[in-house]
């Protein structure tokens, strides 16, 4: 993961009165790959563990040369965050929610799937059922998709 650098008077100031935050991106595919590097294709990982995994953060104060400063207190300088296995957590491969929406000329339904796994599928099918008079299918289509290549 790179390294935040902080150096703005105004971000140094929000930081000494606790009001401070950032955002830093895990790259999951990085870390996949250097867990996996010295293991045998059947042992290597393609999804974070059920159990999720800790990412341990540390601050540092550093001077000019790259060295770090001493402080008084140091004991806050280090936190952790749980990246969760979304399939695990949720007990589902993927959500599917859906939004409708009406006009005077007709109806339509945005759906959304959202998938808990980072492993790619190469192959699926989503089905669209749509009704009629109340209680009444008007119809049914079914889309297949296929990766090639």
């Amino acid at each position: 993961m790179e390294p935040v650098t902080i150096e703005q008077p105004t971000d140094l100031g929000m930081i000494d009165n606790g009001g401070y935050s950032t955002q830093a991106t895990f790259k999951l595919s990085e870390y996949l790959d250097a867990v996996n590097a010295d293991k045998a294709e059947a042992d290597k990982l393609t999804e974070l563990p059920d159990s999720g995994l800790t990412i341990h953060v540390k601050a540092e104060i550093l001077d000019e040369d790259g060295n770090t400063q001493a402080e008084p207190v140091s004991s806050n300088n280090y936190s952790r965050v749980e990246a969760e296995n979304l399939a695990a957590r949720t007990g589902a491969d993927a959500i599917i929610t859906s939004t409708l929406s009406s006009t005077e000329s007709g109806s339509e339904v945005s759906v959304t799937i959202q998938k808990h796994a980072f492993v790619q599928d190469n192959n699926g099918e989503c089905n669209r059922h749509s009704a009629g008079r109340p209680g009444q299918r008007a119809g049914t289509e079914t889309e297949l998709y296929r990766r090639h290549g």
